[in-house]
């Protein structure tokens, strides 16, 4: 049995009553249609880089990392291949 301050068993209880922000509270809307607010700007983006091979028994360049072989002869990239790591705007 339930005393007498105590609210009934099914009744939900607010854990924040007073209605206070708390920090993990979720970012709420002024209005409905208003967007949802966007991150700010990182600031300068990291350098980006593409790793590509030359291949040893052709000469062919500019081979991109994830070609297993060689597109002109075939031939498989070896530890005689050499790679580069390129800069990209």
């Amino acid at each position: 049995m339930s005393q007498k301050g105590d609210p009934p068993p099914y009744q939900l209880v607010d854990p924040n009553p007073r209605g206070k922000k708390r920090k993990d509270d979720p970012p709420v809307n002024k209005r409905k249609d208003d967007p949802p607010p966007s991150r700010p700007p990182k600031g300068k983006k990291g350098k980006r880089y593409v790793h590509i091979w030359h291949c040893c028994a052709c000469g062919k360049a500019s081979i991109g990392i994830l070609v297993e072989s060689c597109p002109d002869c075939s031939v498989s990239r070896c530890p005689y291949c050499r790679t580069e790591k390129i800069r990209v705007q």
